[in-house]
């Protein structure tokens, strides 16, 4: 199993649309841990499974937006 997850699956895991990602991403909430040129974000899913991940923003808090 590979550690890493595109975004759209870290988007079904959290129940919210594909799009809130990448928003979140400009904003600056969110960091992906690899950027392909093509335009691929990848999250590691070990941290993003943890109550934080991308900067410090709280799970709870990612969700509730």
């Amino acid at each position: 199993m590979s550690r890493f997850i595109k975004i759209g699956a870290a988007a079904k895991l959290l129940g919210i649309a594909i799009q809130t990602l990448p928003r979140w991403e400009r904003e600056k909430q969110i960091i992906p841990d690899y950027k392909f040129p093509g335009g691929a974000r990848y999250l590691d899913f070990v941290r993003f499974l943890t109550p934080s991940f991308g900067r410090a923003a709280p799970m709870s808090q990612l969700i509730s937006q």
